[in-house]
């Protein structure tokens, strides 16, 4: 019975400590302050600030020439990989590592906080907020390595992209199709 006290006791505090934090972390997203989180390609993080790292940058721009001239996620990283440029983890590039970048608005120059959240104190399962928690947009709180413009240029292209290969009226079943 002691035990089963302890126990409770402990997972309280663990609660407590839990919803501290979540209102430490709010309070500094109202200030547009981030919290956590590593920097993206084109930045460094120093005093929870994005500083521009003008090599990276170069590349992220790179990027962004390459889709609005026409080329996919795919042909991207064989271009990048093929010139030689490695990511800054050392890594090959991946679709999704180009996806990241060219669908991250922190390259604008403008922060969006709280993109994400812990489900509980328990599980702390990361989630993408859609809604359920607010969502602070920082403006002009960093150098921009690209425009606002190219930003969303780049993205009607890829939504138009995106709903010309979904509207393909013919389904193909395979043997092992769903």
């Amino acid at each position: 019975m002691i035990l089963t006290f302890l126990a409770t006791f402990a997972q309280e505090e663990s609660r407590s400590v839990s919803e501290n934090m979540k209102w430490r972390i709010n309070k500094d997203f109202e200030q547009g302050i981030m919290w956590g989180g590593k920097p993206c390609l084109g930045y460094k993080l120093e005093n929870k600030r994005l500083i521009l790292v003008p090599e990276e940058a170069k590349i992220v721009r790179l990027i962004y020439q390459l889709y609005i001239d026409g080329n996919g996620d795919e042909q991207i990283c064989k271009l990048l990989d093929s010139r030689g440029i490695v990511l800054n983890t050392g890594n090959r590039w991946g679709w999704s590592s180009i996806k990241w970048i060219l669908t991250n608005y922190n390259y604008t120059g403008d922060l969006i906080l709280q993109k994400t959240y812990r489900e509980n104190h328990l599980t702390k399962k990361k989630k993408v907020n859609t809604g359920e928690f607010n969502q602070y947009i920082v403006k002009e709180d960093h150098d921009p390595i690209i425009s606002k413009e190219l930003f969303n240029q780049t993205q009607k292209i890829r939504q138009s992209r995106f709903n010309k290969i979904n509207s393909d009226p013919v389904r193909r079943n395979y043997t092992f199709s769903g």
